[in-house]
């Protein structure tokens, strides 16, 4: 009987993935139960369906790739349990790990019109493709192709509840939070982000290991409130502004 892989068993037997493309599955067994996992890996060249519990089991794939080559692309499907922590933090959650495709799989329109509306103010969020998980299979599978070849499309039932998007948010340092929370080193960090700097360069100048930095800024961002590196570096520069005599 086919069985999806799990994390530990990714560990136990790397030999069997070289040169296939790891499908991660982040969210329950209700939403991507085994004929789901089971019909995607069977759609997707060399694809191999892993479930998971946190990004840590995609970064671990990754940053140990099988046996006689590089780490490979791969796709991270999503549901709506995990949707609000990824929608909200997506820009320091994808810079933790390398994925070339990003896939909500939901079910909740309500969910799915977040992204349509958020997107259109946060350029990360366009990264993410939208797949309904409600739909007939016969539907469902040329949907899965289309995502799986990285095209974005909106489902019909979901265009008549788009929404105009909401008007950018002013970037005033008290919209956020205060830096009174953050340490002295993602001081320093958000300091050479606002600068234009990339987690490599940072890394460097600090000493540190680019996966360190990469912590450094989530912590940051999350602490001021902001969505993305992009945000908290404006409200850095805002801050910096708005404490010059």
């Amino acid at each position: 009987m086919w069985k999806p892989r799990q994390d530990d068993a990714f560990q136990a037997s790397r030999q069997d993935l070289a040169g296939s493309v790891p499908l991660f599955f982040w969210g329950t067994s209700l939403t991507f139960p085994d004929w789901v996992l089971r019909t995607v890996e069977a759609e997707a060249s060399a694809g191999q369906s892993i479930r998971i519990s946190s990004l840590d089991d995609v970064r671990r794939c990754i940053e140990r790739p099988p046996p006689g080559g590089p780490a490979q692309a791969c796709a991270v499907f999503f549901d709506d349990t995990v949707a609000d922590d990824v929608l909200t933090h997506f820009g320091a959650i994808s810079d933790q790990v390398e994925v070339r495709t990003w896939i909500f799989a939901y079910r909740d329109p309500a969910l799915a019109q977040r992204l349509l509306t958020e997107r259109q103010t946060d350029p990360d969020l366009a990264r993410i493709l939208l797949l309904p998980m409600n739909v007939p299979i016969s539907c469902w599978t040329p949907m899965l192709h289309l995502v799986l070849a990285g095209n974005f499309f909106i489902p019909g039932d979901l265009v008549c509840l788009t929404e105009p998007a909401p008007e950018p948010k002013s970037a005033h340092p008290c919209s956020l939070g205060t830096t009174g929370r953050l340490t002295r080193r993602e001081e320093e960090v958000l300091a050479l982000v606002a600068k234009g700097g990339r987690n490599k360069a940072i890394a460097h100048m600090l000493s540190l290991s680019e996966h360190t930095v990469k912590l450094h800024l989530h912590h940051a961002i999350s602490k001021i409130g902001a969505r993305n590196r992009t945000e908290a570096a404006n409200w850095y520069l805002t801050r910096q502004h708005s404490e010059q005599p």
